[in-house]
């Protein structure tokens, strides 16, 4: 009889063993993936400008109600995303600013020194206006906005830049909490492993 019982037992815990070690090992693969939300790398990052008349951290301070203006039509302000990313989507907001209109370029570095341009020359105008450029992942760590000065164009004026990546690159070393179900998947098939023996 006792050995009917302890049978019956240590088959229960086997059962309960091997369910959490399937449970937690789902958790191990789903916390990566509820953890890679997208999210804006250039926000509040340093940035600089060829000139500035409004400064250059206004373009990128998240904020719609603060922008870069340059000293003249043909300026540049760029941000530096402090290391390189992989950016699926660059989103830019401008305005106006009484009028006229701005035409500008995008580009883009990993080194500061040779920029390749993101998308066309592109002209905006209207009292508040948005482009998205979709950059499919491509790796960059700096991004820049060029003016392009023409009969009728503003000052060079940038409301906000936004450069949306994923926010764990593959290299990226796991969570903790990714590491503590890790740790608690493999306590779980220690013990079942352990009633197995028994």
């Amino acid at each position: 009889m006792n050995k009917r019982l302890h049978a019956i037992k240590r088959e229960a815990i086997m059962t309960f063993s091997r369910n959490l070690t399937l449970a937690l090992a789902a958790l191990c693969l789903l916390a990566p993936l509820a953890s890679g939300a997208t999210i804006n790398y250039a926000l509040n990052k340093p940035a600089t400008a060829s000139s500035s008349y409004l400064g250059a951290g206004g373009g990128n301070d998240g904020l719609l109600s603060t922008a870069w203006v340059a000293w003249g039509a043909d300026a540049w302000w760029q941000v530096d995303l402090e290391a390189i990313v992989a950016i699926d989507d660059i989103a830019v907001f401008n305005a106006d600013g009484g009028g006229y209109h701005t035409t500008f370029q995008l580009s883009s570095s990993t080194d500061g020194s040779t920029w390749s341009p993101i998308g066309a020359q592109t002209t905006g105008s209207g009292a508040l206006y948005t482009f998205n450029f979709p950059t499919n992942g491509a790796e960059m760590r700096y991004i820049r906005y060029t003016t392009i000065g023409e009969s009728g164009s503003d000052w060079g004026a940038l409301i906000e830049l936004q450069a949306f990546g994923s926010d764990q690159p593959q290299d990226q070393a796991p969570e903790p909490a990714t590491l503590v179900l890790l740790g608690a998947g493999l306590t779980a098939l220690g013990l079942a492993r352990r009633f197995r023996q028994q």
